[in-house]
């Protein structure tokens, strides 16, 4: 159970601009949750910026409403200050002028000269007074968004809203519940016990999205009593389940069904098959549609279907070079496994890049990736 929800509102209504940032993973917790809230919010009168970093990831979820407002990377202000080095002057009379696209500033002052440097041009900087992050345990998943704009981060007020045992606790307000079956479950109690009135169906639908996804259509281990009632809430609350389950899991095309029949037929396992990993042709990924969500959606699968594994590696073999990905499960750090080879990502989805693509040079690969696994793994 979650405390300081009395602050998370109050902080909310005191705000008028919100950004809600998504973990870079784009999965499909962090973007149900992030719309649902974003929804919810923009009810009430505030203006609403929704963004992640990796727009290659989540398309799966193009269904829910608002997902083609997902933006990269934050906005600046519309102001901008031009700035005067007067020193001992006074400015006696400031004026401007247009002259067609041209706005001229002309100042008055009351002796001496100014040069070049003396002049300044300067942004106001970004029109958020508040930021809530969803489903990042810490500023790394955030992405470029945090590694381009830190500044952001330093001068506005942040909420984190999470349910991952590794959340690192970065913001002034942190409302993180270990014990919930999934982000949107913790939100749609934060917004059904304080706000219920903006509980509408497009709200539902996407928390209701977040919760299918989390327990892969409530098929994973974290499956309690109340994700089944939050379900069953969300769904009597005007969830439309039936769209959620046809886009997510009935409506795989030949194309995916193929990719995952190629992946499949190279799957290899180590280490009394805690590690599995396989072999894709690139050729073979972009007839499929050159999209990542496939192979991320099929990690996710292999780990329901064995639940020894702890980590699914995938390779996509090019003539002279290879990507490499690792998807590991809850709690595993997969930027770690993947450490000697400059990884990017967040722990819970790694990507690398290999100069070799060569059978031989992958098989050493995924034995040093191995010997990580076995040393954070030992008893």
């Amino acid at each position: 159970m979650i405390k300081d929800t009395d602050n998370f509102w109050k902080l909310l209504d005191q705000s008028e601009h919100l950004a809600i940032i998504i973990n870079q993973d784009r999965l499909g917790d962090a973007l149900g949750s992030g719309l649902g809230l974003a929804i919810a919010l923009k009810q009430t009168g505030k203006t609403v910026t929704v963004l992640a970093s990796d727009n290659r990831l989540g398309e799966s979820f193009n269904f829910l409403p608002g997902f083609e407002k997902i933006v990269a990377s934050p906005e600046h202000s519309d102001e901008y200050t031009v700035g005067l080095e007067l020193g001992e002057q006074k400015p006696l009379k400031v004026q401007y002028r247009q002259d067609g696209n041209k706005l001229n500033f002309v100042v008055t002052l009351s002796g001496g000269n100014l040069s070049q440097q003396d002049i300044s041009l300067t942004n106001s900087g970004y029109p958020y007074n508040l930021i809530i992050t969803v489903a990042c345990p810490d500023f790394a998943s955030l992405g470029k968004i945090y590694d381009e704009h830190r500044s952001l981060f330093f001068d506005t007020p942040l909420i984190n809203i999470d349910c991952d045992l590794s959340n690192e606790n970065y913001g002034q307000l942190n409302l993180v519940d270990i014990t919930a079956p999934s982000v949107s479950a913790l939100l749609y109690q934060l917004i059904s016990n304080e706000r219920p009135e903006l509980l509408t169906a497009e709200v539902a639908t996407c928390l209701l999205a977040g919760l299918i996804s989390r327990t892969r259509n409530f098929k994973t281990t974290n499956i309690n009593p109340e994700a089944l009632q939050v379900a069953a809430d969300l769904i009597t609350a005007g969830a439309n389940r039936d769209l959620i389950v046809g886009q997510l899991y009935r409506n795989r095309s030949l194309k995916i069904l193929k990719l995952w029949g190629f992946v499949l037929a190279k799957l290899m396992a180590v280490s009394n098959r805690r590690l599995v990993w396989s072999v894709l042709n690139y050729e073979h990924f972009q007839a499929a549609g050159d999209h990542l969500d496939d192979l991320v959606a099929l990690c996710e699968e292999l780990l329901i279907a064995m639940p020894d594994t702890l980590a699914v590696i995938m390779f996509i073999q090019k003539p002279e070079s290879a990507h490499g990905l690792i998807y590991s499960i809850k709690n595993l750090d997969a930027l770690y496994l993947a450490q000697g080879y400059k990884p990017s990502g967040t722990k819970k989805l790694a990507e690398f890049e290999l100069a070799n693509s060569s059978t031989d040079y992958l098989k050493t690969v995924v034995t040093e990736i191995e010997q990580k696994l076995k040393a954070i793994t030992a008893d």
